[in-house]
Order: structure tokens, then sequence, then C-alpha cells
């Protein structure tokens, strides 16, 4: 009986081990800092004290002004931060319309470059809500290319309109042999 309770005793302490093993590799996984994710609360405080409107979405949270069409987007998990528009400044890298298609981002035209400093990265979050504030070209919608008019079917009318001098008439099914 005694050999049982040293294999119980064993298999416990192997088992809280394991659990220890765990518990550290999930905090170490959990500690393991997205790039520029300790920006965030940086980046939230910053458009709060300017009077933007943030909108929580899945995994970004919307930065906008009223009445503007440009926006911004910063991901929850930090490290990327996403704009509607373009904006040539020093920490951001601009996006073309063909390599946000390649990479599936939609309308985005640019990113805060994550490479800079925080300095850096912290001070073009803050062109770029300024340009959103600002510009006149923040509130401008891009075209969307027109769709191409279909022709409507040709009826009676529309022949007889057309100047035409025969009108085709359906027989009535009863005439028909």
């Amino acid at each position: 009986m005694s050999d049982t309770n040293e294999n119980e005793t064993d298999l416990a302490k192997k088992l809280k081990a394991a659990g220890k093993k765990v518990e550290k590799a999930k905090t170490e996984r959990q500690a393991r800092a997205v790039k520029g994710g300790h920006l965030n609360a940086t980046f939230t405080q910053i458009a709060t004290e300017l009077g933007f409107e943030q909108e929580e979405k899945s995994g970004f949270i919307k930065v906008t002004s009223p009445g503007r069409t440009a926006k911004l987007y910063v991901a929850k998990k930090g490290g990327r931060v996403d704009l509607s528009f373009g904006l040539e400044y020093i920490g951001i890298k601009q996006i073309t319309e063909e390599e946000a298609k390649q990479r599936h981002l939609g309308k985005v035209r640019g990113q805060l470059d994550f490479d800079a400093s925080d300095e850096c990265v912290v001070e073009a979050f803050r062109q770029a809500l300024k340009f959103i504030a600002e510009s006149p070209l923040a509130n401008v919608r891009a075209p969307r290319p027109a769709k191409p008019a279909e022709e409507p079917e040709a009826t009676t009318e529309s022949l007889l309109l057309e100047g035409e001098d025969t009108v085709v008439t359906e027989e009535p099914e009863s005439a028909v042999g």
C-alpha cells in the first residue's frame, strides 16, 4: 500500500509542476509585447483630448471626427494603425491602392511605421489626427466609377417613337396551328 501512496504523491508533484510550467508559459506569452503595443494608451489619450470619437470594432478602435470621411484604425493588440488616407510624414508608410489590394487592406492608404522611434510614431499619430480635423481633403469621398447604363428593352412604343414604320405583334395562341 505504501507503494501506491508514493506513486500518487509522485504523480501529484508532477501534475503540480506541469501546471506551474503551463502558467509560466502562458504568462510569458502574454508578456511578449507587440511592437508598439505600449503606445495604444497614448493614442487613446491623445484622441480623447483632441475630441475625436472612438468606436470599438472587433480588432480595432475606429477614430473619427464628426462630419469627416477620413478615419484611422488603431489595432487593439497594438503595433498597427491604419489610415484611410495618404499623408506624407516621417513615421507614416504610404500604401498604394495596388498594395492595399494585394495585402487585403481595403481602403487603407497609409500606416504608422512602428520601426521608427516612439516619439516619431506618436507625432505621426498627432499629424494624422490634425489632417482629419483640419484638411479639406479629409471630407472628400473618392468618386466611384460610374456603372454602365443598361439599354432598355425595345418596346412597341419605343420602336414607334424611333420612327419605325412597321410593328410586329404576337398572334393570339388560338390562331397558332
